[in-house]
């Protein structure tokens, strides 16, 4: 079944002057069954989202209250909803709500009795 394929795909390259390049054999079958409307994409594809909308509110919540603490957020979601995550994907929820993440500062020490700046 292999040698097949392969020989197919040396037809169809030197047939359509294409490179030999590795070429998904579904996409020549879509492109035969369905024209330029099959390589398009179809829904569905990808992975699914992680968290409802409800869950991400409630993550927003969370982070409100203990702001600077995403590790015990990580800790919530997996002791709520059972689903392993990481403190990465948390900041990426929190931006697509629209919460901006920044580094607290210190504050400046007094030199010379200047005060803060």
């Amino acid at each position: 079944m292999l040698a097949s394929s392969k020989s197919r795909i040396k037809r169809r390259t030197t047939r359509e002057n294409l490179s030999s390049k590795p070429i998904n054999l579904q996409l020549f079958d879509r492109w035969e069954a369905h024209g330029m409307m099959g390589l398009y994409t179809k829904k569905g594809r990808g992975s699914k989202p992680t968290f409802t909308q409800e869950q991400k509110e409630k993550i927003k919540e969370w982070t409100k209250e203990e702001p600077r603490q995403l590790k015990r957020i990580v800790e919530k979601v997996k002791e709520e909803w059972g689903i392993i995550t990481s403190t990465s994907t948390i900041k990426r929820i929190l931006k697509t709500l629209n919460m901006s993440w920044h580094r607290m500062r210190r504050a400046c020490p007094n030199i010379d009795g200047m005060g803060s700046i």
